[in-house]
């Protein structure tokens, strides 16, 4: 019996011993925190993928000027005039050389008063010496300076220099147009202004019934008022009258407007167009 319990105290001692010379289990790795959750992708397109910088727009380009030949076209289908003159010259014709020489055998002291013309006069004029600031600043080219546009006027003209028909001899000013020195005349007009209604609504009847007799009857024609009586009052400030004669070519047009200083302005002007290109007359 005692041997019994001796092997049985000597069992136990012995699974102790090896129980505790077992190395210890790895204790478990602390978890990972969970991953955040993904931000909710935005309505719309997908962003593209970087990619190379982007070229630079282009600089606008500068805005045509009025004789830009880009802007010009043939005359649409329609009728003709039968002429196209004024004042004695002819439109579509007549150069700048021509007319030109014209105004000065006249003594009626014409210039081109075109922007370019007066930016090319004012440069002529600058004193030398100017700083270093203003000589940079008045360096920047115009959009104007390469406008070959030419408009030639003749300040103060009486209505009897211009030769061409019956006319009072109230003063106004002279126009002629072109789109370049080497184009033919496009425009030419006489804007004077009377001193009462009553001269002037003579003016343009006088004016109208002439236009008529050589171009026909007119293609809209306002109704002038009457003829005021000496002394009458002045017309409603801002009335404005006006009668055309109109081809695919070419327009006729008399105004008679009642300015807000009191006077009242008779216009007659003989021109081809814009943007209709100035065709000279089949030799």
């Amino acid at each position: 019996m005692k041997s019994r319990a001796v092997v049985a105290v000597v069992a136990v001692v012995l699974l102790v011993t090896a129980s505790c010379r077992s190395p210890a289990a790895p204790k478990p790795a602390p978890a990972e925190p969970p991953a955040p959750a993904a931000a909710p992708t935005p309505a719309g397109p997908t962003p593209a993928a970087p990619g190379p910088e982007l070229e630079k727009a282009p600089a606008p380009a500068r805005p045509k000027t009025i004789a830009d030949p880009r802007d010009l076209r043939p005359p649409p289908d329609g009728p003709r005039a039968p002429k196209r003159s004024g004042f004695g010259v002819e439109i579509a014709k007549a150069t700048y050389a021509d007319i030109q020489k014209l105004t000065a055998e006249k003594k009626l002291g014409c210039s081109d008063t075109s922007i370019r013309a007066l930016m090319e006069a004012a440069k002529a004029k600058q004193a030398e010496g100017v700083d270093a600031v203003t000589s940079a600043s008045k360096a920047k080219k115009s959009p104007h300076a390469d406008d070959p546009y030419i408009r030639f006027a003749c300040g103060t003209v009486s209505g009897t220099a211009l030769g061409d028909r019956a006319r009072p001899s109230q003063e106004g000013r002279l126009l002629f147009t072109f789109d370049a020195k080497e184009t033919p005349l496009r425009h030419v007009s006489f804007r004077r202004s009377h001193r009462t209604a009553r001269e002037a609504v003579q003016d343009a009847t006088d004016t109208i019934a002439s236009i008529t007799a050589v171009y026909g009857k007119p293609t809209t024609a306002g109704a002038l008022p009457e003829l005021p009586k000496e002394g009458a009052a002045e017309l409603p400030s801002l009335t404005l009258v006006t009668t055309e004669w109109n081809w695919a070519d070419f327009r006729v047009k008399v105004s008679l407007f009642a300015s807000t200083t009191g006077g009242v302005d008779v216009d007659e002007l003989f021109e081809v167009p814009w943007p209709i290109q100035v065709v000279p007359p089949a030799p």
